[in-house]
């Protein structure tokens, strides 16, 4: 399953999804008829790849539409504990910040993290409201630097637009080289779609041109 992984994240990353499922699912197809069908020969082996697999990427990534394709995925190739969290949780929270309950909010929060601590929801959350809400930058570039140094770190939206905070913390509080450090690591990460580790990119070299004035 490891091997499956690593070849889905590279077809992700440079075709997208729907791609990746199809190339990724059909030899498992293959397989699959091979054992039940060993008699048929390899062009039906190779015709079960064509009939199944590609309707399974296109179903996923099309017509079920990207995002749950994207889901669909995922579920398939990473263990629940690193799931995003569910909405219907994620909504009384920030519904919480919204009215001001905010220890109610961080209790909340933190509880998420004790029972997925690779979720990137809490923690973005969170972060945004150290950062905003509480007037904590410091906390927030704490909670930041945890995640990214925790031992398996999954490409999730809510990375970028934390390191993207965490550029704006750094930038404001002078802490230029931090800033730089953890972009340059999480650039070379694999699984960044090309727009998001362009952004990234971005940022990084405008931290540069800021250290070097």
């Amino acid at each position: 399953m490891y091997v499956f992984r690593s070849i889905f994240e590279k077809l992700k990353e440079k075709y997208g999804h729907p791609f990746a499922l199809t190339i990724v699912f059909s030899p498992l197809i293959i397989m699959y008829t091979f054992v039940l069908r060993p008699a048929l020969g390899p062009f039906v082996w190779v015709g079960d790849c064509v009939i199944y697999g590609t309707p399974i990427g296109f179903f996923a990534g099309h017509i079920i539409g990207r995002k749950a394709g994207a889901s669909f995925g995922d579920a398939v190739f990473y263990p629940k504990q690193y799931l995003k969290t569910a909405p219907d949780i994620m909504s009384p929270i920030k519904g919480k910040i919204t009215q001001k309950k905010h220890d109610e909010a961080i209790e909340e929060l933190n509880n998420l993290l004790d029972e997925k601590p690779f979720s990137p929801e809490p923690y973005h959350i969170l972060v945004e409201l150290y950062a905003n809400e509480l007037n904590d930058p410091y906390r927030a570039m704490e909670m930041i630097e945890s995640y990214f140094k925790q031992k398996k770190v999954y490409v999730f939206d809510e990375n970028v637009e934390m390191l993207l905070l965490y550029a704006d913390i750094c930038q404001d509080h002078k802490y230029l080289q931090k800033a730089q450090a953890i972009l340059e690591q999480e650039i070379k990460r694999k699984g960044y779609p090309e727009l998001k580790r362009k952004r990234l990119a971005t940022r990084l070299e405008a931290i540069k041109e800021s250290i070097e004035l």
